[in-house]
């Protein structure tokens, strides 16, 4: 069983990752009714408490992922029930470059055993990797230390993004949550404790954002921009 026996408990931590310009704030700002074409990346942290229909609370913790500020990612693993990592299914250029944080976050002490979710990010553009030719380009297969699922999916069309809220949800909280659709069997995990939010990093110059509950999977009304970062749109 999850962390939590009653309805009210049942919230989860994640942590957001990918390189930058592979989507994430993006799909954070869908997922909390906002417009993605105006989306800023995150310079520090940002977070957003997303309530599912299920009545389970997912706190996402969007880290930036400027070169220059991952070395800061360990900074926030304690916070981390599960891992939302954002590729850009579109851009082989930086494939690589994606693959080799994602090993890091896989070896990394801090977060043996810590559900993964990959989202294979922008579908909507040509030639982006399905799920399943995402799964083999990362290895996914040799995982055996922790539940993981890969979906396709794009922030600009909000498809396969509840999908992925759902299959945190459910690997969290069997008994409560319906479960998704996977090529493998699904897979329980008793969470580490959540823990409070780490006090903002000055040298990260982190931007906590803070809302009430946002549902998911309900109309939104339209809210502000998404966290402050450069000028520039992150694309989607």
């Amino acid at each position: 069983m999850g962390i939590g026996s009653s309805k009210h408990e049942q919230q989860l931590q994640a942590l957001l990752l990918g390189v930058d310009g592979s989507g994430k704030s993006s799909i954070l700002a869908r997922l909390c009714g906002e417009e993605v074409r105006t989306v800023m990346p995150t310079r520090g942290l940002a977070s957003r408490l997303l309530g599912l229909p299920s009545g389970v609370q997912i706190k996402l913790f969007d880290v930036s992922g400027r070169r220059d500020l991952r070395s800061y990612w360990s900074a926030y693993f304690s916070l981390a029930q599960a891992i939302v990592y954002v590729i850009d299914a579109s851009s082989w250029r930086r494939m690589e470059e994606s693959s080799t944080e994602l090993q890091r976050l896989l070896d990394a002490e801090a977060l043996v055993g810590v559900p993964l979710l990959v989202l294979a990010n922008k579908q909507d553009l040509p030639g982006a990797l399905s799920a399943a030719e995402m799964e083999a380009c990362l290895h996914l297969g040799a995982i055996r230390d922790r539940p993981w699922h890969c979906l396709a999916c794009s922030a600009l069309r909000k498809h396969g993004l509840s999908e992925g809220l759902q299959w945190l949800a459910h690997t969290a909280f069997p008994e409560t949550t319906p479960s998704v659709r996977t090529s493998r069997p699904s897979t329980a995990v008793a969470l580490r404790p959540a823990l409070p939010e780490p006090a903002q990093d000055a040298h990260a110059h982190a931007q906590v954002q803070e809302e009430q509950p946002i549902g998911v999977g309900r109309r939104q009304r339209r809210r502000g921009a998404g966290p402050q970062g450069s000028s520039d749109p992150e694309p989607h």
